[in-house]
């Protein structure tokens, strides 16, 4: 009797000792997966250009209404030692090098040019999005001033206004092309809704560029939005809201669903799609999910992440195909980047604060090389930053 009685408290404390190791261990994963989730890198802000606002075609053109500087850039594109700032006001877009001095100058050159600027002659419009191309081309949203000629096209009026599902108000908006232009200054291609000199778009929403020749364009036709990518100037794929079969699936019984944001890959494989789902008794937000779709495709290939937070929206897709979701901190002052894996887990956590008055910053992006920019008007300046 004893001797079981021996055997039974060997057996016992193994299986204590046993117990409590693996408990330890799980103790040690979840601290070290709490860890990583609430880690936060701090980056700082790194002046890249600081551009003089003023008058002449040699400076930045701010103009002062109502004590609110206007006729600067919320974004501001970067392209090597290249810095491209449009100007509204004259239809220009001025290249600046990242020393804050003129290059040149695309657009109707003035009759009077004392300082004898290099102007590269392209007719615009009104300059709507710009994105730079890869061997110094640009990609220029040229909206058609109202007295200009549209091309016939047959079929109903692409002009008239829709009514429809969007929130977005387009009262005097206006068609636009995209103009493809080389360094040079030449338009090589007029691009519309299905490629090269076809219709006009209605509404761009944003556009981007990642390799030579190829564009994404988000933006919205016949009453559905779209994510269209180019390749020299025809329509390779597209991904189309109204085909998006999320949208008749078992959820939408029990929740509004509305289509929040498309943003390609730079592989042009797929793209990263975001919609919100809103309660249909009180119209109260519920959550919003980042599935990914392949190009062409209806159905997604997977649901990436279930957001609870409304504050929280994707911002941007990595190269390797990491993602970031926006968190704003501290009534604005600060942003805090989730960073995800191509798979949808939380691996990272970068924190930009910035320096006050926070109204000098205007606007947060990334660019085709995965660089984190901000704008800010300080002291008559445009400053870039990048941050590190």
């Amino acid at each position: 009797m004893p001797c079981e009685i021996r055997g039974c408290s060997i057996k016992t404390n193994l299986n204590n000792q046993i117990f409590f190791r693996i408990t330890a261990s799980l103790i040690l994963v979840f601290s070290i997966g709490g860890c990583l989730r609430f880690k936060v890198s701090n980056l700082n802000p790194a002046l890249v250009s600081k551009i003089k606002i003023g008058e002449g075609l040699n400076l930045i053109e701010g103009i002062i209404i109502n004590n609110v500087i206007t006729n600067i850039p919320l974004q501001v594109p970067l392209d090597g030692d290249k810095v491209f700032v449009t100007d509204l006001k004259n239809s220009f877009i001025k290249v600046f090098d990242t020393n804050g001095s003129i290059e040149y100058i695309l657009g109707t050159p003035p009759q009077k040019n004392l300082q004898k600027i290099k102007f590269l002659p392209v007719k615009f419009g009104v300059i709507g999005t710009i994105i730079p191309g890869n061997k110094d081309d640009l990609f220029v949203q040229n909206r058609m001033n109202a007295k200009d000629q549209f091309p016939k096209l047959p079929g109903p009026n692409q002009y008239q206004k829709y009514s429809g599902q969007f929130d977005i108000d387009e009262e005097g908006s206006l068609p636009s092309y995209i103009l493809h232009i080389s360094k040079k200054g030449t338009v090589e291609t007029i691009l519309g809704v299905t490629g090269a000199n076809s219709e006009p778009f209605r509404y761009i929403e944003k556009m981007y560029s990642f390799e030579d020749g190829e564009l994404f364009v988000y933006h919205r036709h016949a009453e559905e939005m779209i994510l269209s990518h180019f390749v020299n100037g025809e329509l390779k794929s597209s991904l189309k809201e109204g085909s998006l079969k999320i949208f008749s699936e078992e959820d939408s019984k029990k929740y509004k669903i509305k289509l929040e944001s498309m943003i390609p890959h730079s592989s042009g494989k797929y793209a990263l799609v975001v919609f919100s789902y809103f309660n249909k008794t009180d119209g109260r937000f519920k959550f919003r999910k980042v599935y990914r779709y392949l190009f062409n495709s209806t159905t997604p290939e997977a649901m990436l992440k279930e957001i609870q937070d409304p504050s929280e929206y994707l911002f941007s897709v990595k190269k390797n195909g990491d993602f970031y979701i926006w968190e704003t901190e501290d009534n604005g002052n600060s942003v805090k980047l989730q960073l995800h894996d191509s798979e949808g887990n939380h691996v990272d956590n970068l924190r930009l604060t910035f320096t006050l008055p926070r109204g000098q910053w205007r606007e947060t992006y990334t660019d085709a090389e995965d660089n984190i920019l901000s704008v800010r008007t300080k002291s008559g300046h445009l400053e870039l930053y990048k941050w590190k």
